[in-house]
């Protein structure tokens, strides 16, 4: 009797949380991010007093920059904001102070140019007198397979962005913020832990982004806050198709932008219902990350609920796939075929020498 009953209370316990895992696995991701914050890190967190203080945000103009800037103009911080759009960014300037930011500033500029991420911050200091927090949230995607590509030379633009956009910045504005013992809050993806195919040269950008936050954290210590924001797949611009293509042209991928509308709109994000749902919940779940942010001063942030570590198991399945699918297309001797990488591919300008002794390389 005692062993069955035993028996029957694993199994009930066994059900009980392949259930919870099921709900999990199901419920929108947007309504999971407020249960967690709600339930996980509202309650804990005194939060800091944001009131007066002054935030730079680079990559201000839409997307995750856009809706942090409205998120500190909630608790009373002044944004100075930078993009290269300049009408883009006086809109979100009237936003903010309509949200309740005391003071906005307006800083048109182009930070992958060393000068004028100088610049940003010199006049944000010349406006602010301080400088209490860095976002450095200004990326640039990009999609396409490598060995698709008509102009490697021109993917640089990705690095320059995702990684010397963040970089410059943090340099120049590092001895106001030890000054004010602020706060860095940097935008890298999940992308940079997981090999998602297509994206080599983003997903190379956002590890590089990690790691040296992460390195740059333990150098400054308590003197400087790091948060390194991690995202899975979020609505914005960046991913709804708008990216360097395989001719290294900045541009809209028209098949990724309209199939990433279909998941937005039927998908996890589209369940708030018909009729622009999928643009309704792409706004919620921009304004969850920027809470779970603001909340989380120090640390990484992941959205990655159980989907989201399904979807990464998800991924890494796909890139073994690919991997194993090229490899049953080498010769015995591990050199692979011409029909992988074809004798007109950009980057083999002349046909493959195989060399008649295989035991030579």
């Amino acid at each position: 009797m005692a062993r069955q009953a035993l028996t029957n209370g694993f199994l009930s316990g066994f059900m009980h949380v392949g259930l919870a895992l099921v709900l999990l696995a199901y419920l929108p991701v947007a309504f999971l991010c407020r249960l967690v914050y709600r339930l996980l890190i509202r309650p804990f967190a005194a939060g800091e007093d944001l009131r007066g203080k002054v935030v730079l945000i680079t990559g201000a103009s839409s997307g995750i920059g856009e809706h942090l800037a409205y998120e500190y103009a909630r608790k009373g911080a002044c944004v100075a904001l930078v993009a290269r759009t300049e009408i883009a960014l006086r809109a979100v300037a009237k936003t903010a102070r309509e949200l309740g930011a005391p003071d906005t500033l307006v800083v048109p500029a182009d930070i992958t140019n060393v000068e004028e991420a100088k610049r940003a911050v010199e006049e944000t200091l010349a406006h602010f007198g301080k400088l209490n927090h860095l976002v450095a949230n200004a990326g640039v995607w990009s999609s396409c397979f490598f060995e698709e590509i008509t102009n490697v030379s021109a993917f640089q633009n990705v690095m320059d962005l995702n990684f010397w956009g963040a970089v410059y910045p943090t340099y120049f504005a590092l001895p106001y913020l030890k000054a004010s013992r602020g706060n860095i809050v940097v935008t890298a993806s999940v992308a940079g832990r997981v090999p998602v195919a297509r994206m080599s040269f983003y997903n190379a950008s956002k590890a590089a982004v990690i790691r040296f936050y992460e390195t740059l954290r333990a150098e400054l210590g308590p003197h400087v806050r790091v948060t390194i924001l991690m995202p899975g797949y979020v609505v914005s611009n960046l991913t709804m198709g708008k990216g360097v293509q395989k001719d290294g042209n900045v541009g809209f991928d028209e098949e990724a932008r309209d199939d990433k509308r279909g998941a937005a709109a039927g998908g996890e994000d589209g369940d708030a219902g018909g009729g622009g749902g999928g643009e309704r919940a792409a706004g919620r779940q921009l304004r969850d990350v920027a809470r779970v942010v603001l909340a989380v001063p120090h640390g990484d942030v992941r959205r990655a609920g159980a989907r989201r570590l399904v979807l990464q198991g998800l991924l890494r399945l796909q890139v073994k796939r690919q991997g194993r699918r090229h490899a049953q297309q080498e010769d015995p001797h591990g050199r692979r075929r011409q029909q992988v990488l074809p004798q007109e591919h950009p980057l083999l300008p002349a046909p493959i020498s195989h060399h008649p002794n295989p035991d030579r390389h």
